[in-house]
This record gives C-alpha cells, structure tokens and sequence, in this order.
C-alpha cells in the first residue's frame, strides 16, 4: 500500500513537471503567452470539465504535431475524419495529439493496475498498453467513417427514388436535394448533400460541389451517380432518366450481392454443421460405447 501511495505522488509530479516543461518549451517556440492554455480553458462551452482539458491540451499539443514526424499520417487521417463527418470537431493534429495523451495515460494507469495487481513492475506490457491506447482513437475515427459509409450506401436508393418522384413532380434536381435534407435533416446523406447546396450557394457550381461530396466519401455506389448526374448534364440527358438507371443499377448490384453472400453461406456453414452432427453422434451413442466396453462387448 505503501508502494501505491509513493508511486501515485511521484507520478502526479513528474505530470506536473512535464506539463511545466512543456509550457516553457511552447511558449520559447511560438512566441506566446505562457497563459494560452488559461485562456483557451476560460473559453466559454458547455462542455464538461473533463472534457475541456481533453479538448485544449488536444488543440495545445496540435501546434507542436504540425511540425513534428507524425505530419506523415495527416492525409490519412484527414481522409478519415471527413469520411467520418468530423465527429470529434477535431482536425487531424488535435486527433494524433489524442492519441498521444491515450498513450501516456494508458501507459501510467495500465503500470499502476499492474503493479497493484501483482506487486511487481511490468514494464513492456504497461508500454504494450499505452501503445494499443494510442492508436485506439484513430481506428475509432476510421470506424466511424467506415460505418457512416455503410449508411449512406443504404440511404442512396431511396434517394434516388426522392428525387425521381420530385422531379416527376415539377421540381428541379436542386429543389428535390432541399426536399431530401429536410425530409431527414440527421442522416449522414442528407448532411452531405446539404454540403453541397451550402458550397452551391456560395458560388461553386453543381459539378464541382457534387464532385467534392463523391471525393469526400469515397463510396463506391455514390461515385457513379454523381459521374452519371455530370455527364448527363453535359450531355443533355435529363436528371430523372440517368437516376432511375442508377438507382435500377444500385438494387441489381444490391441483389448480386446478396446471391453471393448466400452462396458464401452455404459452403462456410458446412464445417460447423459437421461439428454439431459429430457432437450430437457422441452424445447419442457415447453412452453404449462406454457401457459396451465395461461388459466386453468389443
């Protein structure tokens, strides 16, 4: 217990030192206040308490990962954040400097667990912690936008179906987008085309915006679409007829899918199948096998 209590004080002031190293360092680099953390804290938010330190240290780290090795997986994680819908109001530092956090904290607390647990030092499996801590929030973001994806492509053909109807309707391609997002303002499709008619009001033509939502999603059924829409615009084709082919194409390609899923399904249910038969054999007939081999039967 002693122990415990030792580590616990020599931990919170090596925190502290390192928090005032840190600062000293910020401030000699960037020429500021040391008091900008403060300043960023008093910032007014409904935020926890908690969370707030969680979100201005992230945006304190973020200014030294700009310019640090990590750089290299800005792209990917940039990719991933807006693929995700920005979920966290992070940018790809404030995420690498979560990371960074997750990993020390990780590390600190999986070394006091340990060390409470079985009164010994385990120092590669608390490092082994902390590194799984710090990639955690990463793989989070690229789940995310790995699931949001998924709901999107399930949003799409009944889009499509909105807009046809819409525009069979009397309205514009562009009015059938305003009827979608507020016909469901929280669904990640109808946030994303409402990008698009904010980028529109803005002065960037249809094209270009639509182009930017395929670019920002990365969705293999989305991609043709907005291809399609494009081309039949330069071409002459009207919108309804190019959607209803690419919404025909999206449910054939849906149900080619399906069919391969189940053929898949058939040929991998086969070995557990065989297990099952094997264990109910044994408990049909273990008993007279073993009673058989106790009267000498074999």
């Amino acid at each position: 217990m002693i122990y415990l209590v030792l580590l616990s004080i020599v931990t919170f002031l090596a925190v502290i030192m390192l928090a005032r190293v840190g600062i000293t360092f910020a401030a000699l680099q960037w020429g500021q206040d040391r008091g900008m953390p403060l300043t960023l804290w008093k910032q007014r938010s409904p935020e926890p308490p908690l969370q707030r330190f969680v979100s201005v240290a992230c945006k304190y780290l973020a200014g030294w990962n700009s310019e640090s090795v990590l750089v290299r997986f800005r792209p990917r994680l940039t990719r991933d954040i807006i693929a995700a819908g920005d979920p966290w109001g992070m940018n790809a530092d404030e995420v690498v400097a979560l990371s960074e956090i997750s990993c020390v904290v990780t590390t600190i607390v999986g070394w006091v667990l340990l060390l409470a647990l079985s009164g010994r030092w385990h120092v590669f499996l608390g490092i082994s912690l902390g590194i799984f801590g710090g990639l955690t929030p990463a793989y989070l973001i690229g789940q995310k936008a790995v699931v949001r994806r998924i709901e999107i492509n399930r949003q799409l053909p009944f889009a499509l179906d909105l807009f046809i109807l819409s525009m069979e309707a009397g309205s514009t391609f562009l009015e059938s987008v305003q009827i979608l997002v507020k016909s469901d303002p929280r669904s990640p499709l109808s946030a994303e085309f409402r990008q698009v008619l904010q980028a529109i009001q803005h002065g960037k033509t249809r094209h270009a915006a639509l182009l930017d939502m395929a670019e920002r999603i990365k969705s293999d059924d989305l991609g043709p679409i907005v291809s399609g829409i494009n081309t039949g615009e330069q071409m002459g084709t009207p919108i309804g007829t190019v959607l209803r082919m690419q919404a025909e194409g999206i449910r054939r390609k849906r149900s080619e899918r399906a069919e391969k899923l189940a053929g898949e399904a058939s040929s991998k249910i086969l070995f557990p199948t065989l297990l099952i038969t094997v264990a109910i054999l044994l408990m049909l007939m273990g008993p007279v096998i073993i009673k058989g081999f106790q009267e000498g039967w074999f």
